[in-house]
């Protein structure tokens, strides 16, 4: 709302199609600077716009061009008739002076393209405003009264070095970015003296959608600092997260995290999902590649091996659904599997010749092969562990829990009973091998 002192001109107008339609746009109005009133405390900049409603209509209302007390003063409106669809959209100046207070802008607008673009509200002339104002002589008197001496010669004499009739300045001459945004060497350099941001904002409406930018991280040595981020921002404008980040020190990353793990190339927070595709044919040279393929994560190791992900278990340990199924190293010489105590003392292994192995201290290993054969290279016990204290490559039985009552056909049952060891044949018998 202007001041109640400033008079103003309310202009309308109406647009339509030659068929009758109604136009879509706007009307735009620029006063030729910033508009001051220091009576009213106040100063006025900025284009005025005027959007067309759905019958083609406007209405605006703006300052007149002559009222008293502003600065600068003798200048007109430029107008400029933005309408799509619309060829040759036109741009012409307009003086509204207050003694018209509503005008149309059908009664300016130039119509002729052989006139001229300048169409003035009729107000009063120089000279009627001179007798309005105190003079007394006629219009001649009046334009005698107006020539005086010759003034100083101004102080803009070029612009940027330039003196001529007409002046048409470059990006260049005045520091300004071209329109392609490259400033030399195909690069476009956004400089700060100290760790600040500098990015670049895809807005909407004024509000930040997403941020292209390095931060305001201090650059303490040591390549720290002027981090890169892209980040995400929510509609309020509030920034969400960091959908990407990397360290400048070491070139680490980090998706939907600034937190990275120190060490780790890549961290992400949140589930990483790997599309279906198709499996790698390169061996990758030192390292692995993991891919999905029909539901499931694979491995393809740097010497081709490739096998899923299949059940995995945690460090803890877990249990398995199903079958484990364990492939021998190529090199067909290295355990097919090996399990460790705490000491990273082995304790367990298949070998690769098909060896189920146990151990337990030094030269305390057992063997079964194929379910076949049992190999011991100490001790075997029976029903017990650690009663044979010296000694070696002994069989030890410890007594019977339950008697046995039966035994295989045509074989038979051996087994310790009050410490004598015996034997009980397929017919019922029991003999005594050795009393105790």
């Amino acid at each position: 709302m202007l001041p109640a002192g400033i008079p103003t001109v309310t202009v309308k107008g109406r647009f339509l199609t030659p068929d009758g339609r109604p136009l879509t746009g706007q009307i735009v109005w620029r006063a030729p600077a910033l508009l001051t009133f220091g009576a009213h405390d106040v100063i006025l900049g900025g284009p005025v716009t005027a959007p067309l409603d759905t019958n083609g209509v406007f209405e605006v209302t703006l300052p007149a061009t002559d009222a008293p007390g502003m600065n600068p003063s003798g200048w007109s409106y430029t107008v400029a008739e933005q309408f799509p669809g619309v060829a040759a959209n036109r741009v012409y100046q307009v003086l509204l002076p207050a003694e018209t207070p509503l005008v149309d802008l059908a009664d300016l607008a130039p119509t002729d393209p052989t006139t001229p673009n300048y169409v003035a509200v009729r107000g009063a002339n120089a000279y009627e405003v001179a007798v309005a104002g105190g003079f007394t002589g006629t219009p001649a008197q009046w334009l005698a009264s107006l020539v005086g001496p010759r003034g100083a010669p101004g102080v803009v004499t070029s612009v940027n070095g330039q003196s001529a009739p007409a002046i048409t300045l470059t990006a260049g001459d005045v520091g300004a970015l071209p329109a392609s945004g490259v400033v030399s060497g195909g690069n476009l350099l956004l400089d700060s003296p100290t760790g600040d941001y500098r990015g670049f904002s895809f807005t909407t409406a004024s509000k930040n959608r997403w941020v292209y930018q390095v931060d305001n991280t201090a650059e303490t040595g040591a390549d720290a600092g002027s981090n890169f981020e892209l980040a995400n921002w929510s509609d309020a404008g509030g920034w969400k997260s960091a959908v990407l980040y990397g360290l400048r020190a070491t070139g680490d990353l980090g998706i939907g995290t600034k937190a990275l793990v120190n060490g780790a190339k890549l961290t992400v927070s949140g589930a990483t999902a790997f599309k279906n595709t198709t499996a790698p044919t390169e061996n990758p040279a030192g390292g692995a590649v993991l891919w999905a393929q029909g539901g499931t994560l694979n491995v393809r190791q740097s010497n081709g091996a490739t096998f899923p992900l299949v059940n995995a278990l945690p460090a803890t340990g877990g249990v398995v659904t199903g079958q484990l199924a364990v492939n021998q190293p190529a090199d067909g010489t290295t355990d097919i599997f090996l399990v460790r105590d705490k000491t990273s003392t082995w304790v367990a292994a298949v070998s690769a010749d098909g060896l189920l192995m146990a151990n337990k201290g030094i030269q305390t290993q057992t063997f079964l092969r194929s379910l076949n054969d049992v190999y011991a290279l100490r001790n075997i016990e029976v029903g017990g562990s650690n009663a044979v204290t010296n000694g070696q490559r002994v069989v030890a039985f410890n007594p019977a829990a339950t008697v046995p009552t039966t035994a295989p056909a045509n074989g038979g049952v051996l087994y310790a009973e009050a410490g004598a060891l015996k034997w009980r044949g397929a017919n019922g018998t029991v003999t005594t091998i050795a009393p105790a």
